[in-house]
């Protein structure tokens, strides 16, 4: 599995590299691959992974995105794909993934407090992965930095296909996917 990790983690960091308006940061490309590595082996370990190369899901009517891995219970898209399918900036989708893998530890930690075992679970935890992608990507929103240049945050995370409607939700297409949703 960990060559496909790494040749993955590779395509991945190119694709970053060569994304218009977006530079790595932090780290230079082996590193930042190495690091996809490491997540994607680590996330392996409690979901195991299994790598898809030719399927395609739908986006609640705005559009499709290749499934990049399944497990037992889910299939994983990236983000910055489905960003890009939907037409929303890379910066706000990683923003939302921020906020998501935020709300399931919190539920992560109240289900192992209900438990009381002592145990700590994941179930909360295989609905987004955060991949440690470090990039800043130019965005005309964003305050200037001391030298004038408007830039956000970036990155890239797996995310599984169950969460796309959470991730629609956060959209300004919310509205539309809300009402396609009620006529479907």
């Amino acid at each position: 599995m960990s060559k496909h990790f790494k040749r993955f983690a590779i395509a991945l960091i190119e694709a970053h590299d060569k994304r218009p308006g977006t530079d790595l940061l932090d780290f230079g490309p082996k590193e930042q691959a190495a690091m996809v590595v490491e997540r994607l082996t680590r996330f392996d370990a409690t979901v195991p992974l299994t790598p898809v190369t030719s399927t395609v899901v739908k986006l609640g009517g705005f559009g499709a995105a290749r499934v990049r891995f399944t497990s037992a219970a889910d299939s994983y898209l990236l983000l910055s794909d489905v960003a890009d399918s939907i037409g929303w900036p890379l910066q706000r989708a990683v923003e939302w993934a921020h906020k998501d893998y935020g709300q399931g530890l919190r539920e992560q930690r109240m289900l192992d407090e209900r438990r009381d075992d002592g145990l700590l679970g994941w179930e909360c935890m295989r609905g987004v992965l955060d991949l440690r992608v470090s990039t800043v990507i130019e965005d005309p929103t964003a305050k200037p930095d001391a030298d004038g240049r408007r830039w956000s945050f970036g990155g890239d995370w797996l995310i599984s296909h169950d969460r796309v409607p959470s991730l629609l939700m956060s959209t300004p297409m919310a509205d539309v996917f809300l009402d396609r949703e009620r006529r479907s």
